[in-house]
C-alpha cells in the first residue's frame, strides 16, 4: 500500500505570513523568505533563497550584499522543498518573531506557550 503524501501548492493556498528568520554572521538577515501557508492540509512553510555565484560556489546572501552585487553578477531563488507545520509550531513561531525581548515579554510569552506544551 503506498501512502498519499499530501499535496503543498502555495499558488492556490493561502499566505498567512512572511518574515526573515536567517542571519549571516555577522547578524545580517540572509535574503532568505520564510512564508507559512495554510491549504487543506493544513499549515507548511517555504523558503525562497537569493544566491550569487561568487565565483567557485553559490552563495546565500544579505540584502545588502544583493544590492552591491554588480549587475553582471549571476543570481538565482531557490525554492525549497515546503515541510508540514503544526497549529502549535506556528503560533510559537510567530511568537518568537514578534513578541520583543525588552521587559520579559518574550520569556513570558513562551512560557505561557510551554505550560500548554507548546514547545
Amino acid at each position: 500500500m503506498t501512502s498519499a503524501k499530501p499535496v503543498y501548492d502555495p499558488s492556490n493556498d493561502s499566505s498567512v505570513i512572511t518574515f526573515q528568520r536567517h542571519r549571516d554572521e555577522e547578524g545580517n538577515f540572509l535574503d532568505i523568505d520564510t512564508t507559512i501557508f495554510h491549504g487543506p492540509h493544513g499549515f507548511y512553510l517555504q523558503e525562497k533563497k537569493v544566491q550569487i555565484w561568487m565565483g567557485r560556489c553559490w552563495e546565500n546572501v544579505t540584502d545588502e550584499d544583493k544590492n552591491f552585487a554588480p549587475a553582471h553578477a549571476k543570481r538565482r531563488v531557490v525554492t525549497c522543498p515546503p515541510s508540514p507545520l503544526s497549529t502549535e509550531q506556528v503560533i510559537r513561531m510567530v511568537v518568537e518573531e514578534f513578541i520583543p525581548e525588552e521587559g520579559g515579554a518574550l520569556s513570558t510569552a513562551l512560557g505561557i506557550l510551554e505550560q500548554h506544551g507548546i514547545r
